[in-house]
């Protein structure tokens, strides 16, 4: 009789299964976020050191939007060789829950291991800026600019907007269902170049940036005139001058500033331009008048202009005749990142001296 007892020891032994609980694991199931986009998830699963045999993990997702939701995947390796998981045709913007269980046979662990994380929503469309909204007085104090866009061109989830000039770090938040503008008049110079980032944001995760860059017009030069003087190979000549809208020295905040070149000039003032420029249009002809009296400037004259760009405030005027009086209308305008300014125009005579 102790032969089939003993088998039926073995039997009713091998038909128990002990359930797995989490105190039998000495760490839990490590769940590593390892990539994300707008539409795929993967996660990288680290097995715990675990005191009884288990043969699978379970990973399920919720809410169970992708191609598989709910997968088992087996163990590999001894020890256990950590495993990864993708989920691919997600809804953008979501926030997902993923829990990892141990698998032996029929039970599985009690409870499992489960992180939130969301993924990244739609970025924004058709980012605009106006830019015919400078007025003709255009000054710093007066500069401002107006961005419009449109919404993900597909369906995600996202509760507002994010709108910010990343250079001059000024940032503002627009909630879902408020008029998609954005103005800024604040710290702007003309002339200056923005770079505009519009974001949707969905809890604290937000998407990547839809970019705008422009320009806004710089201030035209003033104060143009017609000098005869020695060019530099000693000859005497023509030059058109003008001078750039002129800035203003402001106070700093502090006294220490990251840009040492800036700070030797000045540690407790910082210069403000008026306008930004980095070139000078200039459009010039020589027309048929006497000195002091009104110029009659005609289509064939006007076919005549010459155009040059410099980034001096200067240029000079060749090919000119001694003794002969000359008549000249000159348009200067300052250019930034090609955008031009509004034009500044004199007319005059002049006569070289022998």
């Amino acid at each position: 009789m102790e032969l089939p007892i003993t088998l039926l020891l073995c039997f009713l032994a091998a038909m128990v299964r002990i359930p797995i609980h989490a105190d039998m694991m000495e760490d839990p199931v490590n769940i590593l976020p390892w990539f994300r986009n707008e539409t795929t998830f993967v996660v990288f699963i680290t097995p715990p050191k675990y005191k009884e045999p288990w043969t699978d993990f379970k990973v399920t997702l919720d809410p169970p939007d992708a191609d598989e939701s709910d997968v088992f995947i087996p163990k590999v390796g001894t020890p256990p060789a950590p495993r990864q998981m993708e989920f691919h045709n997600l809804y953008p913007g979501r926030e997902y829950n993923v829990s990892v269980e141990l698998v032996f046979e029929y039970e599985t662990s009690e409870p499992g291991s489960s992180i939130l994380y969301r993924i990244l929503p739609l970025s924004p469309t058709n980012v605009t800026v106006s830019t015919d909204i400078f007025p003709d007085d255009l000054t710093p104090a007066n500069a401002s600019f107006t961005v419009t866009w449109d919404g993900p061109d597909s369906d995600s989830d996202f509760d507002r907007f994010l709108v910010k000039l990343p250079k001059q770090n000024i940032t503002q938040l627009v909630e879902l269902g408020e008029p998609q503008v954005a103005v800024f008049n604040k710290s702007i110079t003309p002339g200056e170049t923005f770079q505009v980032f519009v974001k949707t944001v969905s809890g604290t995760v937000s998407s990547w940036p839809a970019v705008f860059n422009f320009t806004i017009p710089p201030l035209p030069p003033q104060d143009i005139n017609m000098d005869f003087r020695l060019n530099d190979e000693g000859k005497r000549g023509l030059f058109f001058a003008w001078l750039p809208l002129q800035g203003t020295w402001i106070k700093r905040k502090t006294n220490v500033t990251a840009n040492f070149d800036e700070w030797f000039i000045h540690p407790l003032w910082r210069y403000m331009p008026s306008s930004i420029q980095d070139s000078y249009k200039v459009e010039y002809f020589e027309f048929q008048c006497l000195c002091n009296e009104t110029a009659d400037v005609s289509k064939e004259d006007v076919s005549k202009i010459s155009e040059i760009i410099v980034k001096d405030i200067q240029v000079e005027v060749n090919r000119l005749q001694p003794d002969r009086r000359f008549s000249f209308f000159v348009s200067v305008k300052a250019i930034s990142n090609g955008i031009e300014s509004k034009t500044s125009q004199t007319s005059e005579c002049a006569q070289p001296r022998t």
